[in-house]
């Protein structure tokens, strides 16, 4: 039975009808066997967007490689996406064809982003789901600071066991992280914007001062000696 580019979309759940199908072939990335997608995307327009005028021609293709989800990250998959341009004779201005696959300069899919995030749900590192999703480190720290607010900022409820740490981010920046001590939840209770500590002292007399602050009965800061000279200085 012959795959055809509507069945092989189908089967990796994308949606958009203007993206064609044209093979799929192992290959060799960096020592890594991948599975290659080959696909073009094409535009449906007429009208240039600047001037008007009905005088697009077609001007090649750009084409970028886009990082897909998988169920064997042993085996990661990629889609070489040829998407085509179109140029207007009249004014010169050119086009480029848009997919909800993927977002604009961006050759990561949406679909792996959105796993990257459901990733994150669990109590993993930020090195462990990137492995799992064949992406950087770095690229989940950028997922993590993109979709913030997906994240408890601060509950109505304290935790009775609360703690502190540092931890890496973007460009191995460094903050603080406060977390649910207990247990092995490891909750997400807040992330301070630096790892200054001026910051977690600021923090805990604006936030921790609260009323609803009298039900911790343990607290832990984890302080490096940078951080505790600073704290032991004449301002705090």
């Amino acid at each position: 039975m012959t795959l055809t580019s509507n069945s092989i979309r189908s089967l990796l759940e994308i949606k958009d009808p203007n993206i064609k199908i044209d093979d799929i072939f192992d290959s060799f990335i960096h020592h890594t066997k991948v599975r290659i997608i080959k696909a073009c995307l094409i535009i449906h327009q007429r009208r240039c967007p600047l001037c008007g005028f009905e005088d697009l021609v077609h001007n090649g293709h750009y084409t970028s490689t886009i990082t897909y989800t998988s169920d064997n990250a042993s085996h990661p998959i990629f889609i070489r996406l040829a998407k085509q341009r179109l140029k207007c004779k009249n004014c010169g201005h050119t086009i480029m064809a848009k997919t909800p696959l993927v977002n604009k300069y961006c050759n990561i899919s949406n679909r792996t982003k959105a796993k990257i995030i459901m990733n994150l749900q669990d109590d993993r590192t930020q090195k462990c789901v990137a492995v799992d999703n064949n992406v950087s480190p770095s690229t989940v720290g950028r997922l993590i600071d993109d979709y913030r607010e997906l994240y408890p900022v601060f509950p109505e409820q304290l935790p009775k066991h609360l703690a502190f740490d540092e931890f890496h981010v973007v460009h191995h920046q460094l903050h603080f992280i406060c977390i649910d001590g207990g247990g092995n939840t490891h909750r997400i209770i807040k992330i301070l914007p630096d790892r200054l500590a001026e910051a977690l002292f600021s923090y805990q007399y604006d936030q921790l001062s609260k009323p609803m602050a009298t039900v911790i009965k343990h607290l832990e800061i984890v302080l490096n000696a940078a951080e505790n000279e600073q704290s032991n200085g004449p301002d705090h």
